[in-house]
């Protein structure tokens, strides 16, 4: 039962394969003589045309009310807030780990293991804003 959902909800491959080469052998002009045929193909080609016209308008934000494909300028500001939202998630996370490692109740391995874990977490965040993180002294975060 759920294979014949999926099959239903989702184009497999071959039915993409499919589908494209139906729409490409529709291009073709049928075989000379045969008016229902040619009439059909006319009405395929037009339709066809107008549908990639419109594809066209829309992928190129002309359409009034459809917004387009994403524009370069969105792309950079969603990567922009993304690459910041990271940050902050390093960054707190960073500190976190900073105030388990200072804890008085933390027993030497976890300090070196956390200290390892730090490292990781400090080389992500010089890789991912181009500066360094400034680690706060244990006495500051008691």
């Amino acid at each position: 039962m759920a294979d014949a959902l999926r099959r239903d909800r989702w184009l497999g491959a071959a039915d993409l394969v499919g589908a494209v080469k139906d729409f490409l052998v529709g291009i073709l002009p049928p075989e000379p003589g045969d008016q229902n045929g040619t009439t059909r193909w006319h009405w395929a080609v037009w339709m066809k045309l107008w549908l990639l016209i419109v594809f066209a308008f829309w992928s190129l934000d002309l359409v009034p009310g459809f917004p387009g494909l994403a524009r370069a300028e969105d792309v950079k500001q969603l990567s922009a807030d993304i690459r910041e939202t990271r940050g902050e998630l390093l960054s707190s996370n960073i500190f976190e780990l900073r105030v388990k490692q200072c804890s008085p109740d933390t027993t030497t391995a976890l300090r070196q293991a956390y200290g390892e874990q730090l490292g990781r977490l400090l080389r992500s965040y010089r890789e991912l804003t181009g500066t360094s993180y400034e680690l706060p002294a244990c006495e500051d975060v008691r």
